[in-house]
């Protein structure tokens, strides 16, 4: 019977550099994959900004059309319940109250008719 050859270090370490060249293919791949899902998700939000920017785009021209400024009851305006963002940090309405204080509002404020109500259009 023929005795097996022994395993030298270098063959150990070899193994071990394999092992290591795997695990470190195996994170950038992983890297990879969590960078081609934020690239979706920008892609998306790219497109929402491109379909939000539309929007504006028709309800200017719908404004324009209807003769400019209206006087909305303000009982029938709510805040827009589609705005993804909930919650706003009382740091920054406070400071935005304070703009408005001192400089007033520049731009008109757009609302969407919503059922018997309107919506604010944008933050």
């Amino acid at each position: 019977m023929a005795r097996p050859k022994p395993i030298g270090a270098s063959q150990i370490f070899a193994e071990a550099g394999q092992t290591q060249k795997v695990h470190q293919l195996s994170s950038r791949v992983e890297e990879l994959e969590a960078e081609i899902i934020q690239l979706k998700s920008q892609e998306l939000a790219n497109q929402e900004k491109i379909e939000l920017e539309a929007k504006i785009e028709e309800l200017t021209q719908r404004l324009s059309a209807q003769g400019g400024i209206q006087e909305i009851e303000i009982t029938r305006i709510q805040r827009n319940i589609f705005q993804p963002r909930q919650t706003f940090p009382q740091s920054e309405l406070k400071a935005f109250a304070e703009l408005l204080k001192q400089e007033g509002q520049h731009t008109p404020v757009i609302l969407m008719p919503w059922k018997d109500t309107y919506l604010i259009f944008g933050n």
